[in-house]
């Protein structure tokens, strides 16, 4: 048992490591080469994808989506990374998703007890103005105005967009 973790803690040791490293270049070039030639499996991969998806977002709004993808469709990934990158991947400025497909990804986050059910209900909402769908998008800002898990920030948000949209911000 002592070694097994002895042997855990020294490869995360190595990736975290490799990760600081990696970002420490000026270059973002070869911060992204450096951060792809981390080794990585699993929770680690999908760490490092995420890193380099953030490091190339604003420039190669495609390659994020390619590295955002790959998380996503990694089985050996833990689901919260996995919806985590759903989640950054609608986020993501200019990459080439419909706003369907943007619903679509964000559907199954927003049920109760996901982990990112209030960002993704925050993001839906934002499709959905997007498309026009007024309707929609205040019933979802009402949604996360009410939930209990709501923090301060978010509901102030929710609130502002409310108003934006026409609705009054403590209407249920």
């Amino acid at each position: 048992w002592e070694w097994r973790a002895a042997q855990a803690r020294s490869q995360a040791q190595a990736f975290g490591d490799g990760l600081i490293a990696a970002l420490s270049s000026d270059a973002s070039g070869a911060r992204l080469a450096a951060l792809e030639s981390v080794p990585a499996t699993g929770d680690a991969f999908a760490v490092r994808q995420l890193i380099a998806a953030a490091e190339v977002a604003s420039d190669d709004p495609g390659a994020a989506e390619g590295f955002l993808r790959a998380v996503m469709s990694d089985t050996g990934v833990s689901p919260r990374y996995r919806d985590l990158a759903t989640i950054r991947l609608v986020m993501v400025p200019d990459v080439p998703v419909l706003s369907t497909d943007r619903i679509a990804l964000l559907e199954p986050l927003t049920v109760a007890g996901a982990p990112f059910r209030l960002t993704a209900l925050e993001q839906k909402a934002l499709v959905h103005v997007e498309r026009g769908e007024t309707a929609l998008a205040l019933a979802d800002l009402a949604t996360l105005r009410d939930d209990v898990g709501t923090s301060a920030a978010m509901r102030d948000r929710a609130a502002q967009l409310i108003v934006a949209l026409g609705g009054l911000p403590d209407e249920s």
